[in-house]
Formats: structure tokens, C-alpha cells, sequence
């Protein structure tokens, strides 16, 4: 979290303002559960917020939001949260990217008020695993690797242990062109 220099005066209107920030109605339903939309935490906490002379502001950043609680005094504190964009289905990446900012906005509008605003899910969902797709050499820098470790006389085995490979084929991407290179200087 980030702040002012000073926010003696927004943390004590922000205490003050705490106690009637209360939870609200959940009003819309998502896949399998149900959360207060963006709109009605909105339309709830901004009046009180205001009483207290503060106010909320959130501004998108290249992969994520910041959300500033600020005081008529000046002060402020703030919050940053990022996400990855992960594309969706007949959505395009504009789409993908303002489902986001809505997401995070509500997420971090009810955050920043201490509002529950959707159901407790934690640990009710099934535990996924996620693999990123291995990327392979292609046959060509298999055939070349091959070719100079038999014309330089490198002990293949020695070279399968150090990369901890069964198979040139499985030699790492990020490192193949730099070992061709030194091999062809050998």
C-alpha cells in the first residue's frame, strides 16, 4: 500500500466512515455463486464515503488497476492490483481487457470499504494444474547438435547429464542457439 506523506486526517475519517460501510444485498449471479455489482457498491458507498469527505478514484494500468481512497485534506492511500489477461471465448482482446478492469474495479472498490461483496468460495473449487505448452527444438537444430558433437567429439552423455535431457530433442529453447554457437567455435 502506498500513501500520502502525511494521512492522520484520512485514517481517522476512514474510521469514523468504517462502521457504515456495511455489506449490501448481493444482486447479480456468476457461475456458481453471487456478488454485489460494481454499480450498487457504488451507489452504496459513495454517499457515505462523501459524509466523511472521502471519495474513491480508480485508474487502469497496463495490466491491472489502482484504487486511491482520498480525503478532502489531500491525503490518500492506494492499492494496486495486476491480473493476467486470459483470453476468452468470442471475446476480443478489448472485451477481455474491459471484463478485467469491471472485475478489479469491483474487486478492489469493496476491498478498499471493507464491503464482502461476493460469496466466500475459498476452497471450494477443484485444484487445477497449470502447464505451459513445452516448447521443442526443431529437427534441423537437433540434425546441427548432432553433426558438431560428433565432429567436435563432445561426450554426448556427459552433455545429456548436464542439461538433465534423455534426448537432444528435449534440449532446452532458450539455450540451444548459444551451445550450437560454442560448439561451432570449439
Amino acid at each position: 500500500m502506498k500513501t500520502s506523506d502525511k494521512t492522520k486526517m484520512i485514517f481517522e475519517a476512514y474510521t469514523k466512515c468504517s462502521p457504515e460501510l456495511i455489506n449490501i444485498a448481493k444482486d447479480s449471479k456468476g457461475y456458481g455463486y453471487t456478488y454485489t455489482s460494481l454499480e450498487k457498491l457504488i451507489e452504496h458507498t459513495k454517499p457515505i464515503l462523501a459524509k466523511h469527505g472521502l471519495a474513491i478514484m480508480q485508474m487502469p494500468t497496463g495490466n491491472g488497476l489502482i484504487t486511491r481512497m482520498v480525503h478532502n485534506s489531500g491525503e490518500w492511500f492506494e492499492q494496486e492490483m495486476t491480473s493476467e489477461l486470459i483470453q476468452m471465448k468470442q471475446m476480443n482482446a478489448f472485451q477481455v481487457q474491459g471484463s478485467q478492469i469491471t472485475y478489479l474495479r469491483r474487486y478492489m472498490w469493496s476491498s478498499i470499504c471493507g464491503i464482502a461483496s461476493d460469496d466466500d468460495m475459498d476452497a471450494q473449487g477443484e485444484e487445477v494444474k497449470v502447464t505451459k505448452p513445452v516448447q521443442k527444438i526443431t529437427d534441423a537444430q537437433v540434425k546441427k547438435l548432432n553433426t558438431l558433437m560428433s565432429l567436435k567429439n563432445v561426450d554426448r552423455d556427459a552433455m545429456k547429464n548436464h542439461y538433465k535431457i534423455e534426448s537432444f530433442n528435449d534440449f532446452p529453447v532458450n539455450a540451444i542457439q548459444a551451445f550450437i554457437e560454442y560448439l561451432e567455435k570449439l
